[in-house]
């Protein structure tokens, strides 16, 4: 990923409202498929990276991506969680979407 990329990522979570981004690999299938029925929410900004392709290592570097898959939520431009698995995307739905 180059510096663009990251620059656009640091604006992009900069944003008023909550903003998720998730880390995944196609063997979160469970993870995924909530993942993207949450895009019809308008209360949240949610990214998504693919760890695997190589676009994105940059960035999962510099955040220290290592498990997947992973979350990140930002508010103001503050991270105000981080959240890993699938047994915590529950917490995610209560927290930051359905609120």
């Amino acid at each position: 990923m180059n510096k663009d990329k990251i620059d656009k990522y640091k604006f992009l979570v900069q944003s008023k409202k909550i903003v998720i981004v998730y880390f995944y690999s196609k063997e979160c299938i469970k993870t995924n498929t909530i993942y993207d029925s949450l895009s019809k929410k308008n209360n949240v900004l949610l990214l998504k990276y693919d760890v695997e392709d190589i676009i994105n290592k940059k960035l999962i570097q510099e955040l220290d991506v290592k498990i997947y898959p992973y979350f990140y939520i930002y508010k103001n431009g503050e991270m105000i969680d981080q959240i890993l698995g699938t047994l915590n995307v529950d917490k995610i739905l209560s927290q930051y979407v359905y609120t």
